[in-house]
């Protein structure tokens, strides 16, 4: 991935008065663990069965004014290897909303063994997504 981050966890803010969506493709044949921290507070964990894709939705931020953000830190598990290597570009504006798109592989940092380091980032994406225009009824 050009231009690209690469880590454990992706970290980035969103505007804190429009919902955030979450959407997860598990490419791979083991269930995948998503977690969704929201200003340091721990969601409920997205699981993702093999070859399957599940989402969720996160509201507004009671109160949230225009200017107002929140933290977004994204983690993904592999069931059979433990917290996954993560890579994503930075965010995306498509149409009334912006996008952060994250590729997830298997953690083999040495190698060694049976397995050899994998670089696709594509055992398992993630995207994350929020709308650049108020909702009817939402704080501006």
């Amino acid at each position: 991935m050009s231009n690209s981050n690469v880590g454990k966890e992706c970290d980035f803010t969103v505007p804190a008065n429009r919902p955030l969506y979450v959407s997860v493709h598990n490419e791979e044949k083991w269930k995948r663990t998503v977690k969704v921290v929201l200003d340091r507070k721990e969601t409920q964990q997205i699981e993702v069965p093999p070859g399957g894709i599940q989402g969720s939705v996160y509201p507004v931020v009671k109160g949230a004014k225009s200017g107002d953000t929140r933290s977004v830190q994204v983690q993904m598990y592999d069931s059979q290897n433990g917290q996954m290597q993560l890579g994503w570009i930075p965010t995306q504006t498509l149409g009334n909303g912006k996008y952060v798109n994250i590729g997830g592989q298997k953690d083999y940092p040495s190698g060694g063994g049976t397995y050899q380091p994998e670089q696709g980032l594509n055992d398992a994406t993630i995207t994350v997504y929020w709308s650049t225009v108020a909702q009817p009824g939402a704080s501006s």
